[in-house]
């Protein structure tokens, strides 16, 4: 018999808090990547010879995902944070199929 953590245990929450963090850089740092090598194709220029800092790959997501927001327009950030609760939604949704399918074949 194994003995696991039980779900509320700090160590167990934390770990759960740092792999989505991990995750979400890793996505925002893909995410800029493309935008950049998209961006600078268009000029034909490599990225990998303008030794941008790497916080830059980061940060440069936010526009892609919210645009330029000016006073009224909201439309963007309305679309991204519907995307990103669907996304939500559809990986729980995903997990919880995982999981009764691994139930069912055990």
């Amino acid at each position: 018999m194994s003995t696991s953590s039980p779900p509320n245990n700090p160590s167990n929450i934390l770990t759960r808090v740092a792999s989505i963090v991990g995750l979400l850089a890793a996505a925002l740092y893909f995410t800029g990547w493309i935008y950049r090598w998209a961006y600078y194709a268009f000029f034909q220029i490599e990225v990998t010879t303008l030794n941008l800092p790497f916080e830059s790959f980061l940060i440069v997501p936010l526009q892609v995902f919210f645009g330029n927001l000016g006073a009224g327009d909201f439309t963007t950030l309305l679309r991204s944070l519907f995307t990103i609760i669907v996304a939500a939604i559809l990986i729980q949704l995903t997990l919880q199929i995982i999981t009764f399918a691994n139930n069912k074949t055990c």
